[in-house]
């Protein structure tokens, strides 16, 4: 006696499932070591097949084959080579609900992410204005009154004998900072 086999769906429709080359997007716990990618770096090629598989496997037809397959994530990897892991996921996931065709995938994601896309590579290629520190205007001595002997002691000895020509720089202080120089007391 012959035991029967009850056909599933896809031999119903005479379509003959196969594997998707890439591998699957949740590995089974323990079958691949954990990938981490830079948060904002691109995908490694690894996960790049695991975020577009979905996708290929959503809009796929029926007749397309293994060698078609990988030549769509060879091209879908050139046009998204650039986009941040965190951009790929978050365009896939608007490609799996909006894409039904495989042509459509990648447009799909680079509509979803293109403003923050934008930003991201603005962001990382730096600021386009060069902070300059802050010097606030100096204090002018309208006086000539003498400066206070920790400004004399740092100056360099060349604007000390300038300000003991302008009266900004007593003799007594001169010579006092010169002895600071020369035994080297802080």
């Amino acid at each position: 006696m012959e035991a029967q086999h009850e056909a599933s769906a896809w031999e119903e429709i005479g379509a003959i499932r196969r594997p998707v080359s890439a591998p699957q997007s949740t590995p089974p716990s323990g079958s691949l070591p954990a990938v981490k990618a830079p948060a904002d770096g691109p995908a490694t090629d690894r996960e790049f097949a695991a975020i577009l598989a979905p996708c290929l496997q959503l809009v796929a037809p029926v007749g397309m084959t293994t060698e078609a397959q990988d030549a769509w994530f060879e091209a879908a990897r050139m046009a998204l080579e650039d986009v941040p892991v965190s951009l790929l996921r978050r365009g896939a996931k608007a490609a799996m609900q909006q894409a039904d065709h495989p042509a459509k995938v990648v447009p799909a994601i680079m509509a979803a992410i293109k403003d923050d896309l934008e930003w991201s590579r603005k962001w990382q290629a730096g600021p386009s204005i060069v902070p300059v520190a802050y010097v606030p205007e100096p204090k002018r001595i309208v006086d000539n009154s003498p400066l206070p002997f920790d400004q004399i002691r740092a100056m360099p000895l060349s604007l000390r004998k300038m300000g003991l020509g302008q009266g900004w720089v007593s003799q007594a202080d001169f010579d006092r900072a010169a002895g600071y120089d020369e035994s080297g007391d802080a």
